[in-house]
């Protein structure tokens, strides 16, 4: 079971293979709110209800490096698993923290 600070293989079909970290990791009830000058009031909590109505259990971030730069993008696990944002199934893992060569 993945956590917080997690190390993690992360795959797709249509983006490969990348090893990252979970950053944030949060049921959707417990996602912060956005200050408001990045979204109108009430948007998050209309956002986390829509994850709720969805069936989202969990909302991770997850950093990795591309082309040098480190990246983060976000998760959502529901009964059939983990998807990104643009609908693609993912599979998670944890890898062990002592990765071997």
């Amino acid at each position: 079971m993945i956590g917080k600070g997690s190390l993690v293989r992360v795959s797709s079909p249509a983006a490969g293979t990348v090893l990252g970290r979970v950053e944030d990791l949060n049921a959707p009830a417990d996602l912060p709110d956005l200050p408001r000058e990045f979204c109108p009031p009430g948007t998050a909590a209309k956002t986390r209800a829509l994850l709720v109505a969805d069936g989202c259990r969990q909302v991770a971030a997850i950093s990795h490096f591309h082309d040098g730069d480190r990246v983060i993008f976000i998760a959502l696990e529901n009964a059939n698993g983990w998807w990104d944002l643009q609908g693609q199934q993912l599979t998670i893992t944890e890898e062990n923290h002592d990765p071997k060569p």
